[in-house]
């Protein structure tokens, strides 16, 4: 049998499709933002080789620090930039005992940005800190 929301569905897939391609070609005026921030989340960094997570996952311990280098140099570059958020897993559990260091270590690279960074807790730092 034919699906009753068929039509329905059709009929809001070529509304998107129509109110998307306006944006495109009449997009709305960019008024100049009253400030802007940067966002990063789950650098999960540990001093480890690579490895994967307990679901199987590649993970890539040591990238967390040249991750945090990379934002920060964009977010230098962006003016008015105010702040930054780091959403939470800054380090992450396979540090072990190493966790606080891990900590220290990643913090330095978060220090790099003038303006202050907020950091959120995750999972991953309840787990190890």
């Amino acid at each position: 049998p034919a699906c009753p929301w068929g039509p329905l569905l059709l009929a809001l897939v070529l509304l998107g499709l129509w109110w998307g391609r306006r944006l495109i070609l009449d997009p709305p005026s960019r008024a100049k933002p009253e400030f802007t921030f940067g966002v990063i989340t789950d650098v999960q960094y540990a001093d480890l080789s690579d490895g994967f997570s307990v679901l199987g996952f590649r993970r890539f311990y040591r990238r967390g620090i040249p991750k945090v280098q990379c934002a920060v140099q964009a977010w230098r570059r962006e003016p008015g930039m105010r702040f930054a958020v780091h959403l939470g897993d800054i380090v992450d559990a396979h540090n072990g005992n190493r966790s606080e260091e891990a900590l220290s270590e990643i913090l330095r690279a978060f220090g790099a940005f003038e303006p202050p960074v907020f950091h959120l807790v995750g999972n991953h730092d309840l787990s190890c800190l």
